[in-house]
């Protein structure tokens, strides 16, 4: 026992044969005359599937001795500590954006340990197996496959690597961008719904994205009213953003802006027709004029006689007036109906008062004709 106390103490390498499985671990005979306990994190740096079936009854394999309390009759050794680390020396052999082959040791819905070599595994995430979304990694991987991938996260100091399958291709969005520019016409199918705008899935792995404001030329205040998911839409290229991979796309700038063809039509003085939508408290109404162009009615330029109507009354009711104020290039247009009937009310007054004074010239001309046939 003393001279098996030195050689301990001169870390020495021991030869051992498995004398039987135990919970967590092996018993160990050593050199015939101890009996050593071997954990089963002790036996290999390997990933191993079934350590409990590794070594058999009778193996023999060489230990180190890690713990002995003589007192407590307690020995541990590991067959371990005899392999070599491969992490030590794994920066002098591996480095970022290196492809590496190895085989897969275990898979799980997190993705897939790999091993690259005895002692040293690589992490691939499911986020890293495929560029199509919502994969699997048991549909593409099985365990003992060997398969390459590149390295895209390292760190020996804290024996960590990840690796991904995925990057040794080109991305989809990399592919649907090379050619694309701004101004180009793209389709896809609605993936998302927000209060603010839509997902549209371009390809599989590309989405642009329509802001509420580049939906219509018309105010929109509920999207899922106008779309649903798995909709159709044809959209223009508005922003190609490659460092974010985000596309802006807009459906409204398909069309003309209604804004550049009514100021070609209209100017302040000029009279039009439109339907009031709704009441802005206190301020006035919007009215809409045509799609795309609204217009504000200030409360002091609605009439005398509308004022006195229920709110909610004037709300559809189509109004005529005049422009008081136009600025096409800032989308503001206000209209005063009050204005429309004064002068509507000032032409009936004029157009009065001529037929009367075309009635006097008549009735003139008609006296003096007959006083003229008397004198004859």
């Amino acid at each position: 026992m003393k001279d098996f106390k030195t050689r301990v103490e001169r870390d020495e390498i021991f030869q051992g044969v498995i004398k039987k499985v135990v919970p967590g671990g092996y018993l160990v005979e050593i050199e015939g005359f101890l009996t050593g306990y071997l954990p089963f994190s002790e036996v290999t740096r390997r990933r191993v599937k079934n350590l409990e079936t590794f070594l058999a009854e009778g193996d023999s394999l060489r230990v180190k001795v890690i713990e002995w309390d003589p007192e407590k009759e307690k020995l541990r050794v590991s067959a371990k500590v005899l392999e070599p680390d491969p992490w030590e020396r794994a920066e002098e052999l591996y480095t970022l954006d290196q492809r590496v082959r190895g085989r897969i040791t275990k898979i799980g819905n997190f993705g897939a340990f790999v091993e690259i070599e005895p002692g040293l595994e690589g992490l691939l995430p499911v986020s890293e197996i495929s560029w199509k979304r919502g994969v699997k990694p048991q549909d593409l991987l099985r365990e003992e496959d060997f398969i390459e991938g590149v390295i895209i996260d390292f760190n020996p100091a804290q024996k960590k690597m990840v690796l991904s399958l995925k990057r040794l291709e080109e991305s989809p969005w990399e592919s649907f961008t090379k050619t694309l520019k701004v101004g180009d016409i793209v389709s896809g199918k609605i993936k998302t719904i927000t209060d603010f705008g839509l997902f549209i899935e371009l390809v599989e792995g590309v989405e642009g994205f329509i802001h509420i404001s580049q939906i219509s030329w018309e105010p929109l205040d509920n999207l899922n009213e106008l779309f649903k998911m798995g909709d159709e839409v044809t959209a223009k290229v508005l922003e190609i953003d490659s460092e974010r991979k985000k596309l802006i796309l807009s459906i409204k700038d398909l069309q003309e802006d209604p804004w550049k063809e009514f100021s070609t039509k209209y100017k302040i003085g000029d009279i039009i027709e439109g339907e009031i939508i709704r009441e802005i408290s206190g301020k006035g109404y919007l009215i809409r004029i045509k799609e795309g162009v609204r217009g504000f009615i200030p409360q002091r330029e609605i009439p005398e006689g509308l004022r006195k109507s229920k709110r909610e009354e004037l709300v559809g009711t189509k109004l005529t007036g005049k422009i008081i104020l136009f600025e096409p290039e800032r989308k503001r247009l206000w209209i005063s109906p009050k204005s429309y009937f004064e002068e509507m009310e000032k032409r009936e007054v004029e157009e009065f008062l001529k037929k009367e004074e075309e009635k006097k010239i008549s009735l003139g001309k008609l006296l003096k004709k007959s006083g003229a046939l008397k004198e004859e």
